[in-house]
């Protein structure tokens, strides 16, 4: 269905939506088999959504939380699909949709236990937030049990490409954890600096000894921290050819390319005498792109700017008073713990600085399209983090500022949308963690700022190249 050139008006209200939970409650998606949680009917004041010349959905709700229940709706109407693609990334069940083609990468992603933090990060946040991503999962739920314009084409190719039923390969409802995971997916592919380390510790032992300052010339510390390259690993020619460790997931989503670039000038400097904010974040384009453009108006804002389909926050744009924008600041919050075992084969202990400490072991279950039993895999954690095998090198900790810090940016992302002023945007940004950027800022009055932000280590100073 052609939505760019029409205008589509959609009014909820609590009448139609105790309608429909009344009538579609426990239902099925219609031809689908896809079994649907009830509908509630949180809807209190009318919402109108209208779209313009350009397809741009535009919300007006008084509530800030019933304009989330109408933002669920449209995002899914425009990117349903790229949205279960996101989430199913990050929760390692790609396997369910592509069969053992993805099996690698969801057995990845659940090693890292991306996911899980973010179910950790939801049960954390204060109740505004944890209402309006509940509210968003409605919205969605609601289009994915009624689907209006048709399942979409995606899901039908997939059914036929692996002469499945159609149920089989269908989203399963949206909860608001899936959305608190799109930041940790985001996180991860803006942050994976795996590769560097392994090339840099590579460089340090093979070449730097013959070659002293080579690594720095090269790999200076100022862009990467290094980890030890033990004597079991590759000679320094196949360490060069080492991919980061969420590679293929980042060319499979669309982050194989990364740089950006933003700018802001001030109210003295500009022909107008206001000030200007340009923002260009660099990711590979597709089809459809990354970002998804969308303006909502409430009570406690007026905003317009891009979101990454399934997260429901503003990154890039503007409200009443100010602007914003994000360029990767490629910071070093990872690091690979190398770990001498008790038993190469089957290690259960792990030596750390003068003793041994147990490995935690936790059991990941992965369905897998067309195979009649799922994959089930061991994961051993170190206080580090979980044990990652890269192809061709070793089995390394892999240890992520995610993992200790959670997914802040959806209380960040959230109170930027809302910001009046200079302060106010500052403040917000103290809530962001793994999204690590150059954060720009100008307003209505003329000022500017860049403000870099996230949880970045702090290390030993000491340690040199390997601390």
């Amino acid at each position: 269905m052609k939505k760019s050139t029409a205008t589509l008006l959609l009014t909820l209200s609590l009448l139609l939506a105790t309608t429909l939970n009344m009538t579609s409650q426990n239902a099925l998606a219609s031809g689908t088999g896809v079994t649907l949680p009830p509908i509630p009917a949180p809807v209190f004041h009318n919402v109108t959504v209208y779209r313009d010349s350009f397809g741009v959905p535009h919300i007006y709700a008084e509530e800030t939380s019933d304009a989330y229940y109408a933002l669920g709706y449209v995002m899914a109407q425009d990117r349903i699909f790229q949205m279960d693609l996101f989430r199913r990334s990050v929760a390692g069940r790609l396997s369910e949709i592509f069969g053992p083609s993805m099996l690698k990468t969801d057995m990845l992603m659940r090693t890292l236990g991306i996911y899980k933090i973010a179910q950790d990060t939801y049960a954390t946040l204060p109740s505004e937030y944890k209402t309006n991503l509940e509210q968003f999962a409605r919205g969605v739920n609601r289009y994915i049990r009624e689907w209006p314009d048709g399942i979409p084409f995606e899901y039908r190719l997939l059914s036929f490409k692996f002469g499945v039923p159609l149920s089989e390969v269908l989203p399963y409802p949206w909860t608001p954890p899936d959305s608190v995971a799109i930041a940790g997916m985001m996180g991860l592919m803006l942050t994976d600096t795996s590769s560097e380390e392994l090339i840099r510790g590579a460089f340090m032992k093979y070449v730097e000894p013959t070659m002293p300052g080579i690594t720095d010339f090269l790999m200076p510390l100022g862009w990467i921290n290094a980890t030890t390259i033990m004597d079991e690993d590759p000679p320094i020619g196949e360490a060069a050819l080492i991919q980061s460790i969420t590679q293929p997931l980042r060319e499979f989503l669309g982050f194989s390319s990364l740089g950006s670039n933003n700018w802001v000038i001030s109210s003295n400097k500009s022909a107008t005498g206001n000030a200007l904010l340009c923002n260009d974040p660099h990711l590979d384009l597709r089809t459809p792109g990354i970002n998804w453009e969308v303006h909502i108006k409430t009570k406690e804002f007026n905003v317009v700017g891009v979101m990454i389909p399934g997260g429901p926050v503003i990154y890039s744009g503007h409200n009443d008073y100010i602007a914003f924008g994000v360029t990767n600041l490629m910071a070093d919050v990872l690091d690979l713990y190398y770990y001498v075992f008790d038993n190469p084969t089957l290690p259960t202990k792990y030596w750390y600085v003068d003793h041994w400490e147990p490995l935690t072991v936790r059991t990941e279950i992965i369905k897998v399209l067309g195979q009649p039993t799922p994959t089930i895999i061991p994961v051993l954690e170190t206080r580090h983090g979980p044990l990652v095998q890269i192809p061709g090198v070793g089995t390394y900790a892999f240890r992520w500022v995610g993992r200790e810090r959670g997914y802040g940016e959806v209380v960040g992302f959230t109170e930027i949308m809302k910001a009046k002023n200079l302060e106010e945007w500052r403040q917000a940004l103290t809530h962001m963690t793994v999204i690590i950027q150059n954060y720009v800022y100008a307003d209505k009055e003329g000022n500017i700022a860049w403000w870099p932000s996230g949880a970045i280590p702090i290390r030993d100073p000491t340690g040199g190249p390997l601390g």
